[in-house]
């Protein structure tokens, strides 16, 4: 395997320019876009190609490559379906948090009102760290 050795990226046009460690610094490590309902609900990732479901609200999302250490950051987002008129719930109000970050995996759950698990058709996560 090659390495290359550069001070700064630049595109095409000469503009835009990243050092390698704004791009390490500033890239996501992971990401995934899923449906929780489903045990195949994956519908694009990268660095995140499987999830365990836990139950109801609770996922484990495992590395395909492994994390240097747990001091990575997770954000996440969602909500309970892809049109919110058919939600059923007033406010389709979701709250998730990472929790148990390992080099491998991380569990995320996925609240309504910070009180009732619940699936959701859109979860989006993005993972940011080493």
């Amino acid at each position: 395997m090659s390495t290359l050795k550069v001070g700064t990226i630049q595109d095409t046009d000469g503009v835009n320019p990243s050092t390698a460690e704004q791009i390490s610094k500033g890239r996501a490590t992971a990401w995934i876009n899923f449906d929780g309902r489903f045990s195949d609900g994956i519908r694009d990732d990268f660095n995140l190609s499987s999830f365990t479901d836990l139950g109801t609200g609770k996922y484990t999302f495992s590395f395909d490559n492994a994390m240097a250490n747990t001091n990575y950051c997770v954000v996440s987002s969602g909500h309970l379906s892809r049109n919110d008129s058919d939600a059923g719930v007033a406010g389709n109000a979701r709250e998730m948090g990472a929790y148990i970050l390992t080099t491998t995996n991380f569990k995320l759950v996925v609240t309504y009102n910070g009180q009732t698990t619940q699936d959701a058709a859109n979860i989006f996560c993005a993972v940011f760290g080493n």
